[in-house]
């Protein structure tokens, strides 16, 4: 039996700075929409008044620390994402010198991709056995795991997938054929990639500072103390960042690493505020929430594991419903940060034949030395999915959301088809609205190269 939504009236309530904003919403809503009296109000906080982080601190990753390091340390913490601390770089750096870059669990997803699809291309072409080519792709192309600020950082990935498909006399096209698909590269894989991941030494002996600067997931992106909330909602929402660090001028450390988690959940203590209510008090449907079955991306349970995260990559989604059977029922979910069951046990898989997406949803929380962390390793994909309906308020939503600590729930009818998802940046991006200009130079001189797409 599926989960059940939060009712709203359980979320928590903290004082402080919702009602600081209800006040400032209160003032302007005399002379201008919702809407406007919300950014009005957001335009008036300092990002210094968000709440900080629950340990304190911000978990960083020491350059020298290895890959393998790195995924644990953020299964220990439960976290996505952690930026990466250039351990050489003088004690009294600037934060622009201090920090190489982020690395995260969709970029880990990305590097795994990356050797799945230089040996299904290998074996296409009959060039190369997957356990030599993979052997090699994984010092080249092990960066793809790291986002970084390094100005090389936009074109490390071709040249590293070019100069490993050279060593193995194997053509690799840049078009995306039937060998780099998604079902076709887990197909050709499968437990040869396992096989490749369990006898290679890569993640214990390569450093997350030696392979920063070769790729970028995504932007090194921070915000001032000074600066808006508006701007931290903008950019989490409209601007795709799933975290953004803070930064205070003349110091290198971050002062905080606020993530788009951590916002939904700070929404949800602000129920019973007017500026909030206003909009959490509708049904998803009354907010325009898109209901389209056939546009959600979603995998059968019986499809190989490595189809879904090649879903995630290929269509730029943190995670996917898995169903039974096509168009079935959904029956659990996989996110990106499940790729830590495949990178801790691949003798586990390697033993396989061929691993299910529901083999893997049922298995992989035991399967895996992180359950020796002691740590709470059940996710989404090892229960059954929390699901919610069109009906449902995003109120309910945003406190099931913080409660479980989840990234996204799905919409389901009454036969528990998938109808549509609520992802985390679309709870935020009903709160704010960007002014004309508002980001006009903000972009430019910050990291040198950053782009950031509001598409």
């Amino acid at each position: 039996m599926a989960s059940a939504i939060v009712p709203v009236e359980e979320a928590a309530h903290a004082p402080g700075l919702q009602g600081e904003i209800q006040a400032y919403y209160a003032e302007a809503a005399h002379n201008a929409t919702e809407a406007e009296a919300r950014n009005a109000a957001f335009e008036k906080v300092p990002v210094s008044r968000f709440p900080g982080l629950p340990h304190g601190t911000v978990i960083e990753i020491p350059s020298t620390a290895s890959v393998a390091d790195a995924v644990l340390t953020l299964s220990r913490h439960n976290i996505l994402s952690a930026p990466v601390r250039n351990v050489d770089g003088p004690q009294d750096a600037s934060w622009i010198d201090r920090y190489l870059g982020v690395v995260d669990f969709p970029g880990i997803v990305l590097w795994v991709l990356e050797q799945s699809e230089l040996a299904a291309a290998a074996i296409a072409a009959g060039a190369a056995g997957v356990g030599g080519l993979a052997a090699g792709a994984v010092g080249a192309l092990g960066a793809v795991a790291l986002g970084a600020t390094g100005v090389g950082a936009a074109a490390g990935v071709g040249v590293g997938a070019l100069a490993v498909a050279a060593a193995a006399g194997v053509g690799v096209s840049t078009s995306g054929g039937p060998a780099s698909s998604g079902p076709a590269a887990a197909d050709y894989m499968e437990g040869d990639f396992y096989k490749a991941l369990q006898e290679t030494d890569y993640f214990k002996t390569t450093t997350v500072g030696a392979v920063a600067g070769t790729f970028r997931w995504g932007p090194f992106l921070p915000v001032q103390l000074e600066d808006r909330l508006l701007t931290l909602l903008l950019l989490t929402s409209k601007y795709r960042l799933r975290s953004v660090p803070v930064v205070e001028p003349g110091r290198g450390a971050l002062r905080n690493l606020v993530t788009q988690s951590a916002i939904v959940r700070w929404l949800a203590d602000c129920a019973g505020t007017d500026w909030y209510d206003s909009v959490a008090n509708k049904t998803l449907t009354q907010l325009g929430l898109s209901l389209s079955p056939a546009a959600v991306v979603s995998v059968s349970g019986d499809s190989p594991v490595l189809t879904a995260f090649q879903l995630m990559k290929e269509r730029g989604v943190g995670g996917v419903p898995v169903l039974d059977g096509e168009g079935g029922p959904i029956i659990g979910n996989v996110s990106a940060r499940d790729i830590r069951f495949l990178l801790t046990s691949p003798d586990y898989y390697a033993e396989r034949e061929k691993v299910t997406v529901r083999q893997f949803v049922s298995s992989a929380g035991a399967a895996s030395p992180i359950a020796d962390l002691h740590l709470d390793t059940t996710s989404p994909a090892m229960s059954p999915p929390i699901t919610c309906t069109a009906d449902s308020t995003l109120a309910d939503v945003v406190a099931t959301l913080s409660r479980a600590r989840i990234h996204r729930i799905y919409v389901v009818d009454a036969q528990r088809r998938v109808q549509g998802v609520v992802t985390l940046r679309w709870i935020i991006s009903r709160f704010v609205t960007e002014p004309k200009d508002y980001f006009k130079d903000f972009f430019e001189g910050v990291v040198p190269g950053a782009t950031v797409s509001s598409s």
